[in-house]
């Protein structure tokens, strides 16, 4: 979104209803994992603070704490929204929204002498001959079972290839669950959710949106039941949750719309 776009936005859009009156009666935000969020982004949660609270001050004059470390994930470039992915402190608003800037030394919930200098060391990406060798020697065979260890892939592509072949060598019928899409079909590409969502009773599955209290982006369950014509049943956690269809919107940064 524009800076025009936005304040229009928060104007006259009542979806936005809500957001407006936290940023009015908020004192203090705080912005955990501050590395990975974009100069872009940064500036404009500071538009929005500022044009919702009508005051000229950064942020409208709400006070703001980032905590993270810029040695870890940087933020992640976006060109379908124009956002190259510099760093927050690239923006021209961070120093003023940042006046004091504290570096915590004392690590609390590590004791491990020689992983606390590991983690330091790669952090700077200089590891000694000594942290090499620690490293090494905690290479070693995996317990748990192969689909019950957690991959990590390059590309989403990859993950997705590695899942729907596990999903195939499950047991059980397969259910397919297809979107109902409505817009241009080239923008509808960059959305996250699949076309077609593929299911197994068993299957672990994780959330890829936020869609009501207690159930948010990120979280993972197991199929619990499957029926046709039926939402499915998800065990988070031990709780069974009905999934109902939600909306994904696409930004289209062109004709600036959803």
């Amino acid at each position: 979104y524009s800076h025009q776009t936005l304040a229009e936005l928060f104007q006259g859009d009542d979806r936005f209803a809500d957001a407006k009156k936290r940023i009015i009666e908020a004192q203090c935000l705080v912005i955990d994992e501050i590395s990975m969020l974009s100069s872009r982004t940064f500036d404009m949660v500071e538009f929005v603070c500022r044009h919702v609270r009508e005051c000229d001050q950064v942020f409208g004059g709400m006070q703001v704490i980032g905590c993270g470390d810029f040695k870890q994930l940087p933020p992640v470039p976006n060109l379908r929204y124009e956002d190259d992915g510099s760093h927050s402190f690239q923006s021209n608003k961070f120093n003023m929204a940042f006046p004091h800037h504290i570096n915590l030394l004392e690590v609390l919930r590590q004791s491990e002498s020689p992983l606390i200098k590991a983690v330091h060391e790669l952090c700077d990406g200089r590891p000694s001959e000594e942290t090499i060798q620690f490293l090494r020697s905690l290479d070693r065979p995996l317990n748990a079972s192969p689909e019950d260890i957690t991959r990590l892939y390059g590309t989403n592509f990859d993950a997705c290839v590695v899942n729907q072949d596990m999903l195939e060598q499950m047991n059980g019928e397969m259910f397919s669950f297809k979107a109902k899409d409505k817009g241009d079909i080239r923008k509808l590409l960059g959305c996250v959710a699949p076309k077609t969502l593929l299911l197994k009773e068993g299957a672990k599955v994780i959330l890829i949106k936020n869609i009501a209290a207690g159930l948010f982006n990120g979280m993972t369950g197991i199929v619990h039941r499957l029926e046709r014509g039926s939402p499915p049943v998800i065990n988070f956690n031990g709780n069974l949750v009905t999934v109902m269809e939600t909306t994904f919107d696409v930004y289209d940064s062109r004709e600036k719309k959803i």
